[in-house]
């Protein structure tokens, strides 16, 4: 599990390998580019992310996803559901 800094992005230009973390969690909801970034710098295929987001950021995370193309779904109260 990784608790995402931009700390944890690997640099490629020291050769360094990409993270395969099965759970990202994004405790402030980052810019697009930073976000999809870190989806590809330090997230396994099979992983997820967890955003912790509150008020305007709801918008700004669906229009993420809408951008994107990425399924974006409210967490479950059991996470068990998901992992």
């Amino acid at each position: 599990m990784i608790v995402a800094t931009d700390a944890c992005l690997p640099l490629p230009v020291l050769g360094e390998a990409p993270v395969s973390a099965r759970v990202l969690i994004n405790y402030e909801l980052p810019s697009k580019e930073t976000y999809l970034r870190r989806m590809a710098t330090c997230l396994a295929a099979d992983g997820i992310v967890i955003n912790v987001v509150g008020g305007g950021e709801v918008i700004t995370l669906k229009n993420i996803g809408e951008s994107s193309s990425l399924v974006i779904a409210e967490m479950p109260i059991n996470i068990s559901e998901i992992l």
